[in-house]
């Protein structure tokens, strides 16, 4: 069974989405639906690599990089000043 769904958008984004569809050779209303499907898919349908995909730009270099300080969290009450 298949429900019908209206909506009321600008026509600027009307404008837009019509680029979109005609750039996929296809119609608006399958572009919407495809945007859908992905929106409402439950998180264990996506691939591994998107669910691990990092939320911040800079998680991605967490245990990546490399530095000669060391020993900062265990000596942090130690005056750097002398």
């Amino acid at each position: 069974m298949e429900r019908v769904i209206t909506l009321q958008i600008p026509e600027e984004t009307y404008f837009l989405l019509e680029k979109k569809a005609q750039a996929q050779g296809t119609e608006p209303a399958q572009v919407i639906l495809e945007w859908v499907n992905k929106l409402v898919q439950p998180e264990s349908a996506y691939p591994l690599l998107q669910v691990a995909k990092p939320a911040n730009n800079l998680r991605a270099l967490f245990g990546t990089l490399t530095c000669e300080v060391s020993g900062v969290a265990e000596n942090h009450f130690e005056s750097t000043t002398g």
